[in-house]
């Protein structure tokens, strides 16, 4: 089972959980975000505003289909000035490949993909409250 969650501050979100600030990771989210295979919901890449363009066909090439987040007309600005390209897998099987290649574009800050930060998870679903430990 995995989870996907819609974010709006990427890289902010990183600087919070990095490991040296923190010594557990968790998670509380609510049963509409579990999935049997992720790409379920858009993948949220945080990019630099200059040559983004070129990060989108990055993307496009890694059979992704990218859309840039747009606040109005314009591109949405995250609180540190960078674009968000909301990215549509139609699976993410290999979760930790996608996470490596995502870092390694020029031009990417963050992505969505969260795969080894997470220690403990609590999903709210109905009257019950589940706890997952990361194996």
């Amino acid at each position: 089972t995995a989870y996907e969650i819609g974010v709006r501050l990427v890289g902010s979100e990183m600087c919070i959980r990095d490991s040296s600030s923190a010594k557990r990771y968790l998670i509380i989210i609510d049963s509409s975000k579990q999935v049997e295979t992720l790409g379920t919901f858009p993948l949220p890449v945080e990019v630099i505003p200059f040559g983004w363009q070129v990060v989108f066909r990055k993307l496009k090439e890694m059979d992704a289909s990218p859309e840039l987040r747009k606040s109005g007309p314009q591109p949405f600005v995250t609180d540190e000035g960078n674009y968000i390209l909301d990215c549509r897998f139609n699976s993410i099987p290999e979760v930790e490949q996608l996470e490596a290649e995502l870092n390694r574009i020029p031009g990417v800050v963050e992505n969505g993909l969260f795969v080894t930060m997470c220690d403990q998870m609590i999903m709210g679903k109905g009257d019950q409250v589940i706890l997952k430990e990361r194996r």
